[in-house]
């Protein structure tokens, strides 16, 4: 059964990790434009004033943004997808070489 679920585990990570690579990867450019050379988005575009969207969508909003009550933790969003990036690349070359191993090692035939 271990065998059967790190079989799995492996190439369900390999479909999904080019999704959570776009994520990962957009999610840093939503939360820092400037990387690609893009300011502040335009006033008609910003939430004026200090009134946090309500509900829990505004909560999950501002959570994503680094923002928890009045304290900003921009910094800990960018390490995320930053780490979301590198997990996942490191993850896929991991499974590519394990698959490669594979493929390379002959099969033992049994004795007669």
């Amino acid at each position: 059964m271990y065998l059967f679920s790190r079989k799995i585990h492996m190439y369900i990570g390999l479909i999904f990790a080019i999704f959570i690579l776009i994520e990962a990867l957009t999610g840093l450019l939503l939360a820092e434009p400037g990387i690609v050379g893009q300011g502040a988005p335009p006033a008609e575009f910003q939430q004026g004033g200090h009134h946090p969207p309500a509900g829990s969508f505004g909560l999950a909003k501002n959570f994503h943004k680094g923002i928890v009550g009045n304290m900003k933790f921009t910094w800990l969003v960018d390490l995320t997808a930053i780490s979301l990036v590198l997990l996942t690349l490191t993850g896929v070359h991991m499974a590519i070489s394990t698959l490669r191993t594979k493929v390379k090692k002959p099969k033992e035939s049994p004795e007669e």
